[in-house]
């Protein structure tokens, strides 16, 4: 079979890698992200569970010099293992690879540039994630302030949504950490992997952290595309009143052509607002999501798509402990004929030392078919 021996090649780099870190001082090696979901739903008259795994290993190492090595697990259907075909068939071969290890990054970064406060990273692979608010907490150290209306939990299905644009490609980023103990300020150039060879990015990226409010706001292009080029840009911002009053919104545009979206339509933009209120240990929070055209340089096919969330929640959302409370759905899709479905779910959290788990009862009212009116959730999460 053609494609064995690489197969082959390929698992035995990745556990060369792995057994390389325990035996390597000045290597770590963590698994700073893992998802683990089980959903509980009626398929063919019988209730059955079906589980997804989503898992990055880290391996980096290194002072003056930082190397980063990034390998991903993804698979949305661990119930059905299969063995490696026995003679050559592509749609048998890709079920089983992706329940392997994948590559997904490989970085150097030289630290403070000629003694200034410059760092120069050399890149290949995905690597950073615009407007989700996550590097806020990896670089400030801050409270999670995101929005849980991200991934795969609440996008099971067709485009999963994380931040506003993500880099992939291979070229040089340069950054300036920490200035003035509140901004972070980042400039990539790359070969862009979302488009055939040759096609470049350049992106612009700013992070601005205070007490009650956060800011990040990015820009980028991509050339050449004739006849002018594609550009994108985007911001996220969150601010507290200190007294209970939260906002968290992404507002950005992740591609325009000038040539063809002239006329800046509505569905080229991305939006969500998430206003919050929070009273002693009770919560009410309002999620307003808008889908965009286009998704990391992909039609998404969900233009016209709005989802709108109302969460009540009674529990202390910074502290380990018990949460609990009602999230309902409405969601409205128009790109080719008015539909909107209501979703009711009853839902459970556990927050543990560096894990989240959430437990939900899934109702759907509308539209009602008995065999999709029930579906249970399990998810399981590792916190940074």
């Amino acid at each position: 079979m053609p494609h064995r021996p690489r197969f082959r090649s390929l698992l035995l780099t990745c556990l060369g890698i792995l057994a390389a870190s325990g035996i390597t001082h000045a290597a770590n090696f963590s698994a700073p992200r893992m998802e683990l979901s089980t959903w509980g739903r009626m398929q063919d008259g019988d209730f059955g569970l079906f589980s997804r795994a989503y898992v990055e290993l880290l391996l980096e190492g290194g002072d003056k010099f930082r190397g980063r090595t990034e390998f991903t697990f993804q698979d949305n259907h661990l119930e059905d293992s299969r063995p490696l075909p026995p003679a050559y068939d592509a749609d048998e071969l890709q079920w089983t690879l992706q329940k392997n290890l994948r590559f997904k990054s490989i970085s150097v970064e030289m630290k403070k540039l000629f003694g200034g406060p410059i760092n120069l990273e050399y890149f290949t692979g995905a690597t950073d994630i615009f407007a989700s608010g996550s590097d806020f907490l990896r670089s400030f150290d801050t409270d999670d302030f995101t929005s849980a209306v991200t991934g795969y939990e609440y996008f099971p299905q067709g485009v999963i949504y994380e931040g506003l644009h993500a880099v992939n490609g291979t070229g040089l980023k340069l950054r300036a950490p920490g200035l003035a103990g509140c901004f972070d300020l980042s400039l990539y150039t790359y070969q862009d992997a979302y488009f055939p060879k040759g096609r470049y990015s350049s992106d612009f990226r700013l992070l601005y952290n205070a007490e009650s409010l956060k800011i990040e706001t990015f820009f980028g292009a991509t050339y050449p595309s004739p006849p002018y080029g594609l550009y994108r840009g985007g911001l996220m911002f969150f601010v507290s009143t200190g007294v209970g009053g939260e906002f968290f919104a992404q507002i950005g545009i992740p591609r325009w052509d000038p040539d063809t979206d002239a006329d800046f339509a509505a569905e080229l933009f991305y939006l969500l607002f998430e206003p919050r209120v929070r009273v002693d240990r009770f919560s009410v929070i309002l999620t307003f999501f808008w889908h965009p055209l286009y998704y990391r340089q992909a039609a998404t096919m969900e233009e016209g798509t709005l989802d709108f969330f109302v969460k009540f929640m009674y529990g202390d959302h910074r502290k380990k402990g018990i949460r609990g409370g009602l999230e309902n759905k409405l969601g409205l899709q128009t790109r080719t004929r008015d539909e909107y479905h209501v979703q009711v779910s009853p839902f459970l959290s556990f927050l543990t030392s560096g894990v989240a788990w959430d437990l939900k009862l899934n109702i759907q009212l509308q539209p009602f078919a008995l065999d999709e009116l029930i579906q249970t959730y399990i998810g399981i999460k590792t916190q940074l």
